[in-house]
Order: structure tokens, then C-alpha cells, then sequence
């Protein structure tokens, strides 16, 4: 007999077929909003103001902060995502779009390190002929559905590619339900949960073993929340250490998790044009990447910025979902300050 899990409710539970076509997720920023933010960036390069410390008091946006209000509750109690578009790629340059994204960032969460480079403001972009063991989000191609280590993460969109790279959601408690529905057997798998192995460089920065001493559950209820972690790279890397094997149910339930995460209908594209921010719940969605055709100009290349924001008021994310703990997290940063001030740095 497997054990009963119970089916999720509510507007965080959604097909990716009832956004085709619609447009009710995209917030198109009125000319007011515009012009604030022309002027917020006026004034801060004026001051000179390092982007790090840019709070919502550097970058306020008076003519749209019930609009702003209304969208973290979307994205905390709704379907859980937001894309805001009408900034103009030719308007500002790069360094400028990153003072505005980390602006907006300062309404939604608390920008966090990203690995153990330090970095807050993170850049997607395909430089794998530069890096020799480049992540995820330095190499190219599709990216298959995962969370990451955060509340919210956050993109905005600098050059696309030159054909595909769409942002692929999906609602994890559809995927839930649908495995309720579908092949309930393999809940117990996804709910016990499995061996993460980290990246070396990201847990040596943070002075710990890259191997989890406990399984990470795929979902685990947290409160009245259902909060979702998933990083089946962390698993293979696992696996391939030899420090854990599957067993057949085991596999099937991710393998499982995966088909109906990527299934037409269950999940939602999304092209990003220059300028596009997206805020996405990363506690109840899975995110992706479609595969997609690149310049070979460095320049030219799909380029996102990308932002880990942390959410005071949300219930804290449990230990065991929690692989990159805020103090871990602070730990890169202090110690990339470090490298920075030492002679050899």
C-alpha cells in the first residue's frame, strides 16, 4: 500500500495552457513608471552609488506601488510569476539595466550571493569556450526543470538569443497533483528525497562537505506551504561520486517528475524581449530553459541578469530543502571580499 498525499488547491495549482495565447502575466510599466525610473537612475549615477547598496529608498516608484504591492501577492499567493516590460533596450547601457533590475529587485526581496563568487547581480550567458568547467548558467543550450536556492528568482532579459532560449515554467503543485493522479506510488520517493552533491568550489566557500548528510526532499509541507526544491544535477553528481545509487523506484519517480514537468500543456514558455524583467516563485515553480541558437559574438550573445531574492516575510525555508543556508550564502560574499583585499587577490 503506498501512503496517501494529499492534492494541492488554490491558484499556485495551474496548466501552462491557460496562459497561452494571454497576456494577463505581462505588467506593461505606464509612462509614469518610465519616467521614474529615468529619474531614479539619473540620480543615482549622480550620486555615484554602488549598486549593492541601492534600497527601495534609492529607487522609489511612487506612481505604481499598489501595482508593485499587487504583484508580490501574486507572486506569493497566485500563480506565482510576473514579467514587467516596457523598459527600452536602447535607453540605458548594461551597467545602468543592472541599477534598475537590483531597483525593482528591492521591492520584491533582498538580493543574495549566488555561489561562491560572491556575485548578487548573477549574468546567464553562454561562456563555456572562456570557462573551462563552466555551471549551468554559463554554458548554453536547454536547461532541464529545477528550483533554485532562494524565494524568488528573478531575470532580466539584456540580449536575446538569436532563435529560442524561452523561460519554461511550470506549476510544481500541478505537478504534484498529476502525480497524485497519475502514479502515486511514487510520492514516497519525491517526499523522502535524495543525496545532493554540491559543487566543490560552493562548498568549500562556505567550509562544509559538498555532500548533504540528509536526503532533500523533493516537497515537503512547511506550515500551510508546499515548498518544492529540486536540482537533479546535484543527484547525478551525487551518484557519480559513488556516495549514493537509485533503485528502480527510486529513478522512476524522477524520471517520472521530469516527463511531467516538460509535458505540452503542463508547463508555459516565454520569450524574453531586451528589457524584460520576470520574478518567478521559486517555492512553487519549476523553472527552465529551451534549447536555443546563440551569436558567436561574446556581445551579442543571450545575456540575462539574474537575481537570488529573500523574502523576510515568508515562512523560512526547512534545513533539510535549504542546501545554501543564508549564512552559507554570506559566507561567499565575506570571503570574496577577502580574496579581493589580499595582495595575491
Amino acid at each position: 500500500m503506498h501512503q496517501a498525499f494529499e492534492s494541492r488547491t488554490g491558484r499556485r495549482v495551474w496548466m501552462g495552457r491557460e496562459f497561452e495565447g494571454e497576456r494577463d502575466w505581462v505588467y506593461q510599466l505606464p509612462e509614469a513608471a518610465i519616467a521614474e525610473v529615468e529619474a531614479r537612475v539619473a540620480d543615482l549615477r549622480a550620486r555615484s552609488v554602488t549598486l549593492e547598496t541601492i534600497g527601495q529608498d534609492d529607487f522609489p516608484l511612487h506612481s505604481i506601488a499598489d501595482d508593485l504591492a499587487q504583484m508580490r501577492k501574486e507572486i506569493e499567493h497566485g500563480r506565482g510569476f510576473v514579467m514587467i516590460r516596457g523598459l527600452q533596450r536602447e535607453d540605458y547601457t548594461d551597467d545602468e539595466f543592472g541599477m534598475i533590475f537590483w531597483g525593482f529587485g528591492t521591492h520584491f526581496g533582498h538580493g543574495q550571493p549566488q555561489s561562491y563568487l560572491g556575485e548578487r547581480l548573477g549574468h546567464v550567458i553562454d561562456v563555456s569556450d572562456e570557462e573551462e568547467e563552466a555551471r549551468a548558467y554559463h554554458r548554453g543550450g536547454h536547461i532541464g526543470m529545477h528550483t533554485d536556492s532562494c524565494d524568488i528568482v528573478a531575470l532580466l532579459c539584456l540580449y536575446p538569443a538569436k532563435s529560442g532560449g524561452a523561460s519554461r515554467l511550470a506549476s510544481a503543485h500541478m505537478v504534484h497533483n498529476l502525480l497524485i493522479e497519475r502514479h502515486p506510488e511514487l510520492l514516497r520517493s519525491l517526499y523522502e528525497g535524495y543525496l545532493y552533491r554540491s559543487t566543490a568550489p560552493d562548498a568549500r566557500g562556505a567550509g562544509r562537505s559538498p555532500l548533504t548528510p540528509y536526503k532533500v526532499p523533493v516537497w515537503k509541507l512547511n506550515g500551510d506551504w508546499l515548498d518544492t526544491y529540486y536540482v537533479r544535477g546535484y543527484i547525478r553528481r551525487a551518484i557519480a561520486a559513488g556516495d549514493t545509487t537509485l533503485g528502480a523506484d527510486e529513478l522512476r519517480a524522477l524520471d517520472t517528475l521530469d516527463a511531467i514537468a516538460q509535458e505540452p500543456g503542463v508547463f508555459l514558455d516565454m520569450d524574453f524581449r531586451p528589457g524584460d524583467m520576470q520574478f518567478v516563485n521559486n517555492r512553487v515553480i519549476f523553472h527552465g530553459r529551451t534549447d536555443y541558437v546563440d551569436h558567436e559574438e561574446k556581445a551579442l550573445r543571450r545575456h540575462l541578469l539574474r537575481l537570488w531574492l529573500q523574502v523576510p516575510s515568508w515562512p523560512p525555508i526547512s534545513r533539510v530543502q535549504n542546501t545554501h543556508t543564508d549564512e552559507e550564502k554570506w559566507l561567499w560574499l565575506e570571503n570574496m571580499r577577502k580574496r579581493q583585499l589580499s595582495p595575491a587577490g
